[in-house]
This record gives structure tokens, C-alpha cells and sequence, in this order.
């Protein structure tokens, strides 16, 4: 078994990746990953693997371990490189994007980094773009079929990416109250699936990001061995894996139960139920991943039972087979991988058919990736890399197989015994003469098989030189055949690789297969037959080359003269009228024969009638194969005949005739018995001579002159051209880097023209902006002027209103002192009158007194001068308005007192210098009411002055 142990390297080989060991599963290759490391070599480290993903090729496999290590895998190549370490595992890989190296990588603390190989596909990984924006480490990680758009999802969030610009377009919201599960583009359709924890799933649009419906969820089984309904009911599917068809219509999922659910994309209806077969051993057993098995090889082996070499040869029968029903892989929960046929089925609910258990249950497999030709399996930490066609293979077919290999084992071992036998010039042996007899009763036709197993007889006379072949491997691909894709562009890359590498290893063994033009056109029908084999595809060439084709290349690069003419000599013997015809038309060997002989007639015979072909000639001596040349241009005398321009006989040797493989067969066998043995191509050139071993023979059966002046002149041209491109490649660069420099200097004369031109309109905004506020200022400033006024002219009226006011209490105040002076000129009437009773009386005690010659009254003095004080206070009063009521109540107060004193006193003088006093103090009161008047009025005209000057300002 081939083991690879990756731990510790940083790059190695990985042996005979294309054999397969195990005929059971197609295991080729088993990497491990554990040893000691530096300075530890107590307890061994083991890296599990966790996480794999094929490029799109399904060349290159890139796998990642839990301690970070990401390791690529190239099988073309048969190398491994130890490409990138982080300090985070990896918990989703992904390639798909535009650019075939890159790819993505999310870790365990929520980064997703996108990263690059090499520029040759190989060497340490770069980082071109770190997406942030999950919170929690992401679980998927899904690419558009366009490659620029991906989706990557954590159980709470899905973020769109724009990869090329290396930015985040859209958070896409989901629900708050489940997990997500799987957020993914549909292939080749523009749509994206959506699925939770609790079983629903929607399809939105990847353009508008719309919901174009939800898909429905089946009920539960309604039979679960060991539940009830009410635990079946709270089971459920609970999808842990999804997978779409690669034409993107369908899509499958798997959960909780052995059931396997598939959805119609297009009517987003339940296409089907399919019930995994009770032999699986998954009763209860939930699934952990579906996938879909996409290459039309492994369709075509699940359906069809056919060997490995067969593979490569039915495609139209395999296409409709492929139409029809599809493999399917299913993991378990516990580890166990099955790979399933899903028939077309009719009805709703379908079961499956078990073609193949690739690994038990107790092999704890985790995760699978899977491509057109390989299978990918982590299990127990250890990575598994399985042939997907011999994986895929039924189990009846596979024991079909094995009896088969061993027929094929027993015919190989006669037919080498057979070809050791043969003599150098003697005819065929019985055993030919028998098997040709058998293809010419049966119209030609010996079977496929025979033609693998005779291939392969030659082959092992001379062994199976692997140390040779791995020599000539390992020097790669050979200039002359760089460019062989771009000539020859084949549908299959597998084999376009396949076909590069065995010219490859032709033109290292021997220069001169290098210069061939035609090599590839000899080669492919061999190549495509042995396909699934480097090794047998390049042995199997070599030998048509030494054996075949050993004498044709001796007037290189000129067409084999003395091939042409053996085969024009028997055309010329057989049939002189037709020899004659065509040399009238001036049609020569060159014409009829060398097509057919660099293409071994394939493109005049179909594929069922050349193999039948070579079922023959492999059984006679290489000679035999000029007979078969000769033959169809005999055949075709009639149209031949007909013809009359040389266009018209180069067009009928490039495309298929009408001729069978049966018609060849017996004009080969009549020719060689009517050829006399002067002419016989068997006996004029060598018997067959197999490879022999341990090393390939010497090839110099040329002009080794010409063949190393061709060479020299090719590897001088190819120098001129490297030097050429070089210059080329220097002159673009400069170009570009003038142009670059060109665009940088535009670029930078129209960002100073943007910044005068923003210059010139922040100035005119400058301006207009300060001429709005000067206009605003001016209105600011009327409108100041205008409330100023209105102020003013508010204070003006309520200065009046207050001034009138104040005259009005003013005139109320005198009309009030008015009332009170007449009442008091009223009660000083009435005191005149009770003073003059005084006076009166007074007049009579004065008589008395005279009589009684008392001395004068020494009160009346003091009674006048106390009336006189009042007069002057009453004068003080009036000349102060505020104080005028509480004047006159003093001074009336006084009068009172006056009164009583001249009331007291008696005298007549008292009398008389009291009514001066009353008539002073009335005097007094009147000016006083005057002057009030008067200040009064001096109050209106300020007032109005000031009005006056308010409304001029």
C-alpha cells in the first residue's frame, strides 16, 4: 500500500498516486500525519486532519489539520508541499474562485484569509485579503460558479464577499431564534439556499436578494425501529449535509435518519424520498455528509460493470446511462461510508441501490471531498485518497473483474509465450493463422478486451520497466510538447495530461520523436486506450514506435521512402490498371499511403473497426501492417477510378471511408498469400522485438545528423524566442510602466485641475456666502433700527399714558384740595362768626378789665406771631406738589390749634391776626393749586418734545 507521511516536511513525494491498491475501494494513497517533534521524543505528535477541498482541475488537493498545517497535494505532478501554518485551525476550505491558485481558508477565531499559491502552482501560500466580519467561527464556505461573489456562514450571521475587491457587500439577515446551517450559491444558477437548524429551507435570488419560496419538509418516517410516533414526530430529518446536482436543478439532504430528501429546483416541490437500503446498517444511524458523485467515469462504472481501459472507450452509451440515474456517497455519523445508485424511480418515494461500502462503520470517517476522478476521505485524522471510478464500481462488477484480470492474466502469458516463438523471416505461426481466421469469421471484430490484453503481451516480454519509466517521468514535460494542449485541445484534460507526459518521456528516450510533427496524431489512439495507465501508455508507444514504425524514420524529416515504396510496389502487383491511374494523375505514395500510416489508419476507421484492426496485427509480424495499407487503397478502386484531381484522392484518405474492418482484414490475408516473397513487408522488414529490460533500447534508426541539426536549430530558435519574449516582455513592462507613469501624471494634472477648480468654487462660495451676510447684517440691522423704533414709540405712548395718568391725578388731587379749601373757608366763615362772639365777649371782659385796670393781653402777641409761622409753612408747602396734602393736614391741624388758643385767649388783636392768618393760608392754597397746574403742563410739553424728537430720529 502506498503511505505518505507529510509530518514534519516541507515537501515529498507521493509514489504511484495513479495505482490502485485496494480493488475493493480504489484506495490509492493513505497520508499520515504524525512523528516526533524536535527535542520531544517522548511522546509522539499526531496532526488529525480536518478540513480538504479539490481545485477545479481535481488535480490539486489542499488539506488542512487541527494544528494548522495546510498541506497541497498535486497528483500531476506526484508531489507535496507543506504550503502555510497558522496559529487557528481550519473550519472551512474552499477553492472555486477566478483565479485557480487562490482560495479561501476560515479559522477557528472567525477569519477568513484568502490566500495564493505559487505562481507554478506550487510553493508557500501568501495572503492577499483578511475577511473580517464573523463574530463566530465560520462552518461554510460557499463560491459563486463566476468565482467573484462568495457566501460564508457562522450559526448566526451569512456575509456576501466581493473577492476581487476584496470588500463586503451585504450582511444577509436570518432569523434570530434558530442557527443557521448551510448558506450556499446554487450551481450554475443564479440562486442561494438557505438552511436552519429547524429544517426550513429558502431560495432566494443572488441578483436581488428576493425569496423566490420555501422548499417543503417531509413529515418524519412513520416506522423507526424502537421509537414511538410521538419520538418520531419530535425527531425529524434535522439536515446535517446538503448537495446539489451539478446542473444545479436538484438538491439532496441528509439528517437523523437514513432517509435521503430530494428537492425539484425549478418547481421547488419534493421530487423524492429516498430510503437508504436496510443492508447499510444505518437504521438509526444519522447521516453526517451527502455528496454527489459528478464524473461521468464513475456514472458510468456504477452502471456499467467495465474494466478500467473500457472506461475511456463507451461514451454514448455511458452519456445515456448518465441521463438516467447518479451515484451517491453517503458518511455516516459513525464513520461509515457507502456509496449508493440512485435510479431514476418513478414515484415519489424510491429506494436505493447499495453498489459499494467503502468504509466500515468502526473507521470514524469525518469529512469527504470528491471529483471527477478521485475521492477524498478523512478518517481517524489519516487522509484516504481513493480512484472514484474503481470506488464507484459495483460489487458484481467488481467480482466480474477480478475474474476477468485473471483470464487476462492467462491470455497475456500465451500471447508473450506466442511472440517468443515468433521466427525473424518465417510466416505466421498457427496460433496467428487461428486468431486471424477467428477475426475474419467474425466480421473482424475479436473484442476490446483482446486488444488490452495483446497490447499489454507485447509489453511484457520485456517487463514492466518502472526505474526506466521513472526516469524519463520525472524530467517533466519536454519543450517541444509545452504548447501540445493549444495544438491539440482535447475535451478530456485527464487525457491531454496523460497524452503530454507519454510524448514527454518519448522525446526524452529518443531526440528525434521531438521533432515529429505527427507523433501525436500516432499516439493518441494508444494513449486514450491505455489511459489509466502512465506507465503501459508510454511502454505500449514505445514498442508501436520500435516495432511499427522502426524503419520510417531513416530519410527523416523526409516521408519513409522505402516504406512508400514496398507499399507502392504491392499496390503496383496486385493492380496495374488502378498503379497506372494514379500515376497518370500524378498521385504518389506520399499521397495514398503516408496518411494512413501517420495516423495507423484512425481517421478512415471507425473506433470499433481499428481496434478490431489492431486485434489483428498485434497477432502478425509488424510487417503485416503495410498489407492493411495497400489493402484500402484496393478496396477503394471504384472511387478511386473516378477520381481526377489530386485534391480529391488527399481529401478521401483524411476522412472515414465505407470500408469495414472485415473487408480490411481479408484483403490483408488474401494480399499476404498473392505477394510473392520478393515484395512480402514481412519478410523485407524485422520480426517483433519487445522492450526488453532492464533499461529501453537504444532508438537511432535516423539521420542523427539531421535529427541533432534540427535539434540545435530548434533550441537556437528557442532561445531567439525566449530572448524575444524576454525583450518582449520588458518592452511591455516598459510600456506599461510609461503608461502607468502617463496615467499617473494625467491622473494627477486632472487631480490639480479638481483642486483649482474646488479652489475657485470655494472662493465664489467664500463670496457668496460673505455678500449673504452682509445682506443679512443690513436686514439684521433695519430690523434692529425697526424694533428700536417700535420701542421707542411703546415707550413714547406709555410715557404718555403714565404723564396723563399723572395729570389726571394730578387735576383730581386740585379739584380734591379745591373741595377741602372750601370747606375750610366755610369753617373759618363759621369761626369768624363764632370769633367775632369772642371778640365780642372779649370786647366786654377788656371793659372789665379796664375797669379793673388790668395790665395788656401778653397773649395776643404770642397768638399773631404763631399765625404768622403758620402763613410761612403754608408757602413752603405749596412750593413742593409732593408734599402738599400733608402740609395742608399739618397746617389745618394747626388752625385747629390756633383756634382753640384764640377760643382760649379772647382777645380781639387774636381775631384780626387770624382771619389774616385764614386769608394767608387760602392765598397760599390757591398758589399752591397753581403751581400744580402749572407743573402739570410743563410735564405735557416735555412730553411732547420728546415726541417730537422720537419721530425726527
Amino acid at each position: 500500500m502506498n503511505k505518505v507521511n507529510v509530518f514534519g516536511h516541507k515537501s515529498g513525494t507521493l509514489g504511484k498516486v495513479n495505482k490502485v491498491f485496494d480493488i475493493e475501494t480504489g484506495l490509492q494513497l493513505v497520508v499520515q500525519n504524525s512523528g516526533y517533534s524536535s527535542g520531544q521524543r517522548a511522546h509522539p505528535q499526531v496532526g488529525h486532519f480536518t478540513q480538504v477541498a479539490f481545485d477545479q482541475s481535481g488535480q490539486r488537493l489542499l488539506a488542512a489539520d487541527h494544528l494548522g498545517h495546510f498541506y497541497l497535494f498535486d497528483f500531476g505532478r506526484g508531489r507535496f508541499e507543506h504550503v502555510l501554518h497558522t496559529r487557528h485551525p481550519c473550519t472551512a476550505l474552499s477553492f472555486g474562485l477566478r483565479d485557480r491558485r487562490q482560495f479561501l481558508a476560515a479559522l477557528a477565531d472567525g477569519d477568513v484569509r484568502l490566500l495564493a499559491i505559487g505562481q507554478s502552482g506550487s510553493g508557500p501560500a501568501s495572503e492577499l485579503a483578511s475577511l473580517s466580519g464573523h463574530s463566530a467561527a465560520v462552518t461554510g464556505i460557499s463560491p459563486h460558479s463566476g468565482g467573484r461573489y462568495v457566501l460564508t456562514t457562522d450559526p448566526d450571521v451569512t456575509l456576501l464577499w466581493d473577492v476581487d475587491a476584496r470588500s463586503r457587500l451585504r450582511r444577509l439577515s436570518v432569523r434570530e431564534d434558530v442557527q443557521l446551517l448551510l448558506a450556499s450559491f446554487v450551481p450554475t444558477r443564479n440562486l442561494i439556499l438557505t438552511a436552519f437548524r429547524d429544517d426550513s429551507l429558502f431560495l432566494w435570488d443572488s441578483e436581488t436578494l428576493q425569496c423566490r419560496g420555501q422548499l417543503p419538509t417531509p413529515p418524519p418516517p412513520l416506522q423507526l425501529s424502537g421509537l414511538s410516533t410521538g419520538a418520531e414526530a419530535e425527531l425529524g430529518p434535522r439536515y446535517r449535509s446538503l448537495d446539489f446536482t451539478p446542473d444545479g436543478r436538484q438538491l439532496v439532504a441528509c439528517g437523523r435518519t437514513r432517509q435521503v430528501h430530494v428537492w425539484d429546483l425549478d418547481s421547488l416541490q419534493m421530487a423524492r424520498v429516498l430510503e437508504l437500503p436496510a443492508s447499510v446498517g444505518m437504521q438509526l444511524c444519522p447521516l453526517r455528509q451527502v455528496a454527489f458523485a459528478s464524473s461521468s467515469d464513475a456514472v458510468r462504472s456504477v452502471n456499467l460493470p467495465e474494466t478500467e481501459a473500457d472506461a475511456g472507450l463507451k461514451s454514448s452509451s455511458s452519456a445515456q446511462h448518465q441521463r438516467r440515474s447518479l451515484a451517491l456517497l453517503a458518511v455516516a455519523h459513525s464513520g461509515g461510508v457507502v456509496c449508493v445508485s440512485l435510479g431514476a424511480g418513478g414515484g415519489r418515494s424510491s429506494g436505493a441501490t447499495l453498489t459499494n461500502r467503502l468504509q466500515s462503520a468502526d473507521s470514524h470517517v469525518t469529512r469527504l471531498a470528491v471529483t471527477k476522478d478521485r475521492l477524498a476521505l478523512v478518517s481517524s485524522g489519516q487522509l484516504l485518497i481513493h480512484c472514484l471510478t474503481t470506488a464507484l464500481r459495483p460489487e458484481s462488477a467488481r467480482a466480474a473483474m477480478s475474474a476477468r484480470a485473471a483470464a487476462n492474466a492467462a491470455a497475456a502469458a500465451a500471447a508473450a509465450a506466442d511472440a517468443a516463438a515468433w521466427p525473424a523471416a518465417e510466416p505466421v505461426t498457427d496460433r496467428t493463422d487461428r486468431t486471424a481466421a477467428t477475426a475474419t469469421d467474425s466480421g473482424g471484430d475479436t473484442g476490446r478486451t483482446y486488444t488490452i490484453v495483446s497490447g499489454r503481451a507485447a509489453v511484457a516480454g520485456g517487463g514492466e520497466n518502472t526505474a526506466a519509466f521513472n526516469a524519463l517521468y520525472n524530467k517533466g514535460i519536454h519543450p517541444a510538447f509545452l504548447t501540445l494542449q493549444d495544438r491539440f485541445p482535447l475535451r478530456s484534460n485527464k487525457l491531454g495530461r496523460v497524452l503530454q507526459r507519454s510524448l514527454s518521456c518519448v522525446a526524452f528516450w529518443s531526440p528525434l520523436f521531438g521533432e515529429a510533427d505527427y507523433l501525436p496524431l500516432l499516439a493518441f489512439p494508444f494513449v486514450k486506450l491505455f489511459q489509466n495507465s502512465q506507465l503501459h501508455s508510454m511502454e505500449v508507444l514505445m514498442t508501436v514506435l520500435t516495432n511499427w514504425c522502426g524503419h520510417w524514420f531513416e530519410y527523416f524529416p523526409n516521408p519513409p521512402l522505402n516504406i512508400l515504396a514496398i507499399i507502392e510496389n504491392l499496390i503496383a502487383y496486385h493492380d496495374k490498371e488502378l498503379y497506372a491511374h494514379l500515376c497518370a494523375r500524378g498521385v504518389t505514395s506520399e499521397i495514398l499511403a503516408w496518411p494512413l500510416l501517420q495516423t495507423l489508419l484512425t481517421e478512415v476507421l471507425t473506433r470499433e473497426e481499428w481496434l478490431s484492426v489492431w486485434d489483428c496485427l498485434l497477432c502478425h509480424p509488424p510487417g503485416y501492417l503495410l498489407y492493411f495499407v495497400a489493402g484500402f487503397t484496393l478496396l477503394s478502386r471504384g472511387p478511386l477510378l473516378r477520381a481526377t484531381e489530386v485534391r480529391e484522392f488527399e481529401l478521401y484518405y483524411r476522412q472515414p471511408g465505407c470500408l469495414g474492418a472485415r473487408d480490411l482484414v481479408k484483403q490483408a490475408r488474401q494480399l499476404r498469400t498473392r505477394t510473392p516473397p520478393e515484395i512480402c513487408p514481412c519478410r523485407l522488414l524485422p520480426a517483433f522485438a519487445p522492450l526488453g529490460g532492464p533499461q529501453y533500447p537504444l532508438f537511432n534508426r535516423y539521420p542523427v545528423f539531421i535529427v541533432d541539426y534540427q535539434v540545435r536549430e530548434r533550441d537556437r530558435l528557442r532561445e531567439e524566442e525566449r530572448r524575444y519574449l524576454e525583450e518582449r516582455r520588458a518592452l511591455e513592462t516598459a510600456q506599461r510602466r510609461s503608461e502607468t507613469q502617463r496615467a499617473e501624471e494625467a491622473a494627477w494634472c486632472r487631480q490639480q485641475e479638481l483642486l483649482l477648480a474646488a479652489e475657485e468654487r470655494r472662493r465664489a462660495m467664500l463670496a457668496q456666502e460673505e455678500t449673504t451676510l452682509r445682506e443679512q447684517r443690513r436686514q439684521l440691522a433695519a430690523e434692529q433700527r425697526r424694533a428700536r423704533v417700535d420701542e421707542l414709540a411703546a415707550l413714547t405712548a406709555q410715557r404718555q399714558r403714565l404723564r396723563a395718568l399723572q395729570s389726571r391725578h394730578r387735576q383730581v388731587e386740585a379739584q380734591r384740595l379745591g373741595d377741602q379749601l372750601g370747606r375750610r373757608q366755610r369753617q373759618t366763615a363759621a369761626a369768624d362768626l363764632e370769633d367775632d362772639i369772642i371778640d365780642d365777649e372779649a370786647d366786654g371782659l377788656d371793659d372789665d378789665y379796664d375797669d379793673n385796670g388790668s395790665p395788656g393781653l401778653m397773649p395776643q402777641s404770642g397768638g399773631a406771631s404763631a399765625g404768622f409761622g403758620l402763613v410761612s409753612e403754608l408757602e413752603g408747602v405749596c412750593q413742593d406738589n409732593g408734599r402738599l396734602e400733608a402740609d395742608v393736614g399739618r397746617l389745618l391741624d394747626r388752625l385747629q390749634a390756633a383756634r382753640d388758643r384764640l377760643k382760649t385767649s379772647g382777645s380781639a388783636a387774636v381775631r384780626k391776626q387770624k382771619s389774616a392768618l385764614n386769608a394767608g393760608t387760602a392765598a397760599s392754597l390757591q398758589a399752591a393749586v397753581a403751581a400744580a397746574a402749572a407743573n402739570a403742563e410743563g410735564h405735557d410739553d416735555d412730553d411732547a418734545t420728546t415726541t417730537t424728537s422720537q419721530s425726527s430720529y
